[in-house]
């Protein structure tokens, strides 16, 4: 009798046991999925804002300046710094909303919108004057002419860019994961949209084009902006305040140091991409001095043989 109960006793622990672990891995597998579902959102939003101007601009993407949206997407807006910025607020709102000082949130992300400010007017000169830096670069002329007609609308998109972001982190530290995947579709059916009607229908070229990544940005933000102000992030959010203006300076180390490594990373990709080009270079150009340094030497001591012989005689 005494057996029978320890033996019921311990099968059902075993089965709690059991239980709870289904749970805990149910739990973290959902944790997974929710955290992976917004960021998949959230990139399929930006790779169609970046790409889908030759499904719409068809034949003429190749003779418009358009074509050098995509590269000069890549070359001026996903660069260190504004990585860096992205990574450096995701971390400290990450910190603070997991030691309960919601309060901390906010001001982190107005210092964010504060950095952000100031070196996006720092790099306003590069898109100006866009044409006249490639041309001392040495590109091509008429590559550098079409680059200076797009480049001035990336003024827009690199602000909405960086605060869209900005704010990204800030959620995500809070777990509103569905919240952006709404607004990121939301947004990539009205570029969808507005792309449609502007390069389509209105054939803007373009203007069409640039204004729909624009509007599509700029829903991102506003979306974004509303829900936290209107009561969606209760804890975290207080309102704008001077305090965001205090104790820049560790924020913007942080910053700076994350800018940095991915800056590093990136170099040091960009280099493991090209090094067996060069080592392929580096060997033929090391055989071809010996072959003709081997085809030299023959030559020679034939005729160095040939003129003691001749000569001496």
């Amino acid at each position: 009798m005494e057996g029978s109960m320890k033996e019921s006793l311990l099968d059902l622990a075993r089965d709690e046991a059991k239980s709870s672990l289904k749970k805990k891995i149910w739990s973290e597998i959902k944790k997974g999925l929710d955290c992976s579902w917004s960021s998949y959102t959230n990139t399929i939003f930006n790779i169609w804002c970046t790409c889908s101007q030759p499904v719409f601009y068809g034949p003429h993407w190749l003779h418009t300046p358009c074509c050098l949206r995509p590269r000069l997407h890549c070359a001026l807006l996903i660069c260190p710094w504004h990585s860096g910025m992205v990574g450096g607020v995701g971390t400290l709102c990450g910190q603070a909303y997991s030691a309960k000082q919601y309060e901390k949130l906010g001001i982190y992300l107005q210092q964010s919108y504060i950095i952000l400010l100031v070196v996006c007017v720092l790099v306003i000169p590069l898109f100006v004057f866009a044409a006249p830096v490639l041309k001392a670069l040495g590109q091509d002329h008429n590559i550098a002419d079409m680059a200076g007609d797009v480049a001035p609308w990336f003024i827009a998109v690199v602000f909405l860019y960086g605060a869209m972001y900005g704010c990204n982190a800030y959620l995500q530290s809070q777990s509103k994961n569905f919240v952006l995947s709404c607004y990121a579709i939301v947004s990539l059916l009205t570029h969808v949209l507005l792309s449609w009607l502007l390069v389509v229908k209105l054939e803007f070229g373009v203007s069409g084009v640039m204004s729909s990544t624009c509007l599509a940005f700029l829903i991102m933000n506003l979306g974004q902006l509303l829900y936290m102000v209107s009561g969606g992030c209760i804890q975290t959010w207080r309102g704008f305040t001077a305090l965001a203006f205090r104790d820049l300076r560790p924020t913007v180390k942080l910053v700076v140091s994350s800018g940095v490594m991915i800056w590093r990373e990136q170099v040091a990709k960009a280099f493991a991409r090209l090094s067996p080009l060069v080592a392929v270079y580096i060997l033929l150009n090391s055989v071809q001095p010996v072959l003709i340094g081997v085809a030299s030497g023959k030559v020679l001591s034939r005729m160095s043989f040939g003129d003691f012989y001749v000569f001496s005689i």
